[in-house]
């Protein structure tokens, strides 16, 4: 459990973090667990930026995910407009 609440920007927040290369429907996904997941594609000193997740990348994160019973995933769907 976090020690604080966790909040994601709303309209009038200034998501600076949050860039969008087109307009259209897009997923924020969020997943909590107990454990770090291990993925092949992150590195622990690498820079904390924005990762492409494809369907292979998807596939590894979820099977990491199975193996953990407490695991939460949350995802919200949302159109981006001008």
């Amino acid at each position: 459990m976090p020690e604080r609440p966790l909040y994601l920007p709303d309209l009038d927040a200034k998501a600076k973090s949050l860039m969008f290369e087109d307009l259209g429907e897009e997923y924020f996904l969020a997943i909590l667990t107990e454990q770090p997941l291990e993925l092949s594609w992150v590195r622990p000193d690498g820079n904390p930026h924005d990762f492409r997740v494809d369907e292979q990348r998807f596939q590894e994160i979820f099977q990491q995910i199975g193996r953990q019973w407490n695991a939460r995933v949350f995802y919200k769907r949302f159109q981006v407009v001008e």
